[in-house]
């Protein structure tokens, strides 16, 4: 198998690639394949890597010391994941396990540094502003999920202390998600 730079392009960029792009693209982008049940991030593992899910779909798990994995989101098809640590280049903080057969396209950090040395920043931005879009969607689907349930809270005779305890305990899920 090989990368499909147009679905790329369309799906990921969100835009036609020239010939030029293609090619560079189609040196610097892997292909992996996984098979339901695998996984595909493990938590502490290096980061570093952007991944795009080319098809499937897997679940991010953040795993607590003797407790069964806890599921905090989900990856679809044309979907990035494990942006933050390709940014920050920090180990993951969450497994990332298939949920069903996927393919995963994978773009290396030092990789999309080449890009620009190549003189294709236009590129890089393209890659950046995916991850920008993906995070403000994180953030946003956090906040329409958290609400409710601050307000719930709210709403309750909870002391003050339970409250804060938390609200404590959902900002590090949303920063979980976050970083993976």
């Amino acid at each position: 198998m090989s990368v499909d730079i147009a679905w790329l392009g369309n799906q990921i960029l969100g835009r036609n690639l020239n010939e030029k792009e293609s090619t560079l693209l189609a040196t610097i982008i892997s292909e992996k394949t996984y098979a339901s049940g695998e996984t595909i991030i493990s938590t502490g593992q290096e980061g570093g890597v952007l991944h795009m899910m080319r098809s499937g779909s897997a679940n991010i798990e953040v795993l607590k010391d003797g407790e069964k994995p806890l599921k905090v989101a989900e990856v679809e098809a044309g979907e990035l994941f494990g942006e933050l640590t390709f940014l920050n280049n920090n180990p993951a903080t969450a497994d990332v396990v298939a949920t069903q057969d996927c393919v995963v396209y994978k773009l290396p950090r030092e990789q999309l540094v080449s890009v620009i040395d190549e003189g294709e920043e236009q590129l890089a931005y393209l890659f950046f502003s995916s991850i920008v879009e993906r995070q403000t969607s994180v953030i946003h689907e956090q906040r329409v999920t958290l609400a409710p349930e601050l307000r719930k809270l709210n709403n309750k005779a909870v002391p003050t202390f339970a409250k804060v305890g938390i609200v404590a305990a959902l900002i590090v899920i949303v920063l979980i998600i976050a970083s993976s």
